[in-house]
């Protein structure tokens, strides 16, 4: 059976001498006097890292960790003056260096490998190896003319360092010897064209089509052998955190295709890409942040766009075909099943249909009901009947779907004193936040909830109410001043409730006390429920820690709630989500920090807003720039999909050892 630490290790060895070349290429992109010798020097010591790899892994990470820190701290003075080239060069040295250490799990040392283990290992590194070559002969192709000549110095080392290592290789026993001479001679005359001929885009292009067509030989060869392979979708679609990924990555560059057409726009001119791709990034983690007014800059037709991704991505397109393909009387295939069943949240795949049907059942009565609820509110404001009614469905599928889109350009700021769209608003928000199962579980069985509902429920009205309380008692004299004692109420309550990732508001978010600041940023960052439209680290989560503190300080060995022990891999599994959180936070805050004019707490609560996907802002969204939406936007994905969805996308699941280390007590605290 192939196994698949050594495959990673393998696959890494192919790619850092590929690496090499890259950091030639960037070298002269970001530095204007940047060194020939120091690259060469570079290129050749990743390449070298990549042969070391093959036998000893622990060394060629070293080295090759080894070449990224110098080049960092060589390149660092000339990018501290360019913030979006240091951002970009130090997040691809971070996740270079994560690849190294993270990624793959360090094998077993003293595990001896089989001869066929090897070979697939092998063929692994080679395949990854041709693959990078490839991505930096578009890079060539792409570069500009005053770069030409690094470019092509790169992919040159590249090249020659890939022909190397797999002549030290050892594929004789993987395909036949012609095979290998005619790999290692299509790298060699690729590496010569490129040094004699200044390379065009054209035969960069033939370069990467030569390379496309050697990487398929070798492929169809090892299948003719008796190798298993398989294609690129399949890992895609055998794995329920690579679906999701893909799915919404899907959706939103459909989405920001679409808005970029001039139908969407308002104005007589489309939108900008990156205002597209932002708007659209919004919609579909439900965020509600935005850089452009909803109701000035869209059109009616942008508007029904941004409603359809703000549908589709609080509920999931996944959602939608299994209900449909239950309608029709037929299943999902067993990988889409199996992956359905753990965004769902569902314990039994056969009550995935049913949970399905019952959760697009409420969520369309829902909807109908709020927007039926708020119509009369919007035509007592003045819209007439047909926008109002437009007006009421938006706003319904935005606070069902936890979006905070709204087609008043100050949300609900203008409806501070109506109770009756506050409140329908609210309950939407609430109903929307709640995970599938808990609402199956309200209809359905409402004596027998399980666990996890019961700890959804408890948290999430300890949550409302006690930060109604504060919000109402650190605003009192502040931004609820001007309000009655009852519209205080209302605003505290519904405010508590928006913070839950629902991204509305009905009081100037800008004017807030830092107190009430701190404890908007807290609450956005626990979030909603697990499986429902709500981000953050899930009420779940934050319930488990609690639990897990008190059993702590008890001297328990175990947790329990309403009667039942939590594993200790569900203990485990909360600590990571939170863990996972607090370093993602940490991180796109500091991005916002070195790339962005922004004060400190208008940044941080810029990036947990994102992060839990609510949509609040004070103010700074507007003025960021492209580097900043481009960091507001990753926030946003990663915070809908969840920490560790992503950390899972790129992390295989490998099987457990089946032996276990002996236990020793570390101190802690």
């Amino acid at each position: 059976m192939k196994t698949l630490a050594r495959s990673d290790e393998m696959r890494l060895a192919g790619a850092l001498p590929a690496c090499g070349g890259l950091l030639v290429v960037a070298g002269f992109w970001v530095v204007p006097d940047f060194d020939p010798r120091f690259g060469a020097i570079a290129a050749a010591a990743m390449g070298l890292a990549g042969f070391v790899m093959a036998q000893r892994p622990v060394l060629g990470r070293v080295v090759a960790t080894t070449v990224l820190a110098v080049w960092t701290v060589s390149t660092l003075p000339p990018l501290s003056n360019n913030p979006a080239a240091a951002l970009g060069s130090w997040l691809l040295i971070l996740w270079l260096v994560s690849a190294l250490w993270i990624v793959p799990g360090l094998p077993d040392a003293r595990r001896r490998w089989t001869l066929h283990e090897e070979i697939d290992a092998r063929l692994a590194g080679i395949r990854v190896a041709l693959r990078c070559v490839a991505l930096l002969v578009v890079a060539v192709a792409l570069a500009n003319d005053h770069t030409i000549g690094a470019s092509r110095a790169g992919l040159a080392v590249a090249l020659l360092a890939l022909a190397g290592w797999m002549l030290l290789a050892g594929l004789r026993h993987a395909v036949p010897r012609q095979w290998l001479a005619l790999v290692v001679a299509a790298m060699g005359l690729g590496a010569v064209v490129i040094l004699s001929a200044r390379i065009t885009a054209g035969v960069a292009n033939a370069i990467l089509l030569l390379v496309v067509l050697v990487a398929s030989a070798i492929l169809r060869r090892r299948e003719s052998l008796g190798g298993v392979t398989s294609q690129w979708w399949e890992h895609l679609l055998d794995h329920p955190a690579r679906q999701l990924v893909t799915t919404f990555l899907s959706l939103i560059l459909l989405g920001a295709l679409l808005l970029k057409l001039p139908l969407a726009a308002a104005a007589n001119h489309s939108a900008s890409f990156i205002d597209a791709a932002f708007t659209a990034v919004s919609a579909v983690c439900v965020t509600g942040l935005i850089v452009l007014d909803t109701p000035v800059a869209w059109s009616g037709w942008g508007q029904a766009i941004i409603l359809v991704l703000i549908q589709l991505g609080g509920l999931g397109i996944m959602s939608f075909a299994t209900a449909f393909l239950g309608a029709l009387g037929q299943r999902l295939p067993v990988r889409q099943e199996g992956a359905f069943a753990q965004i769902a949240s569902g314990e039994n795949r056969r009550d995935i249909y049913l949970a399905v049907k019952t959760v697009l059942g409420v969520t369309l009565v829902a909807e109908m009901l709020g927007a039926a609820i708020l119509l009369p509110r919007f035509v007592g404001a003045g819209d007439d009947l047909g926008a109002a009614i437009w007006r009421a469905a938006f706003t319904a599928v935005s606070a069902f779907c936890n979006a905070g889109f709204a087609l008043q350009s100050d949300s609900l700021i203008g409806f501070a004193r109506d109770p009756w769209v506050l409140h329908t608003v609210g309950t939407l928000i609430v109903l929307g936040g709640l995970s599938p199962a808990v609402v199956v579980g309200l209809f359905r069985n409402r004596r027998r909830l399980t666990v996890q509902s019961r700890l959804v429920l408890w948290t999430s009205a300890w949550l409302l109410g006690v930060g109604a309380m504060l919000f109402i008692a650190a605003e009192w004299n502040n931004v609820l001043a001007g309000f009655g004692f009852w519209d205080k109420v209302h605003n505290g309550w519904f405010q508590s409730v928006t913070l839950r990732t629902a991204g509305f508001n009905s009081v100037d978010i800008a004017s807030l006390r830092p107190a009430t600041i701190t404890l908007c940023i807290l609450w956005m960052f626990i979030g909603g429920s697990p499986g429902g439209t709500a981000g953050g680290i899930k009420t779940t989560t934050f319930a488990i820690l609690l639990l897990a503190v008190a059993g702590a300080v008890q001297g328990r060995r175990s947790i329990t709630a309403f009667g039942r022990s939590v594993t200790h891999a569900t203990v485990y599994r909360a600590a990571s989500v939170a863990t996972i959180g607090s370093i993602s936070l940490i991180l796109f805050v500091l991005a916002i920090q070195l790339t962005q004019i922004a004060e400190v707490i208008p940044g941080v609560f810029e990036v947990v807003s994102a992060l839990g996907t609510v949509g609040l802002s004070m103010g700074t969204t507007a003025g960021l720039d492209t580097v900043g939406k481009i960091i507001i936007m990753a926030a946003m994905f990663a915070g809908r999909v969840g920490s560790m969805t992503l950390i899972v996308f790129l992390v295989a699941q490998r099987t457990p050892p089946t032996w276990q280390a002996p236990e020793e007590h570390v101190a802690v605290g």
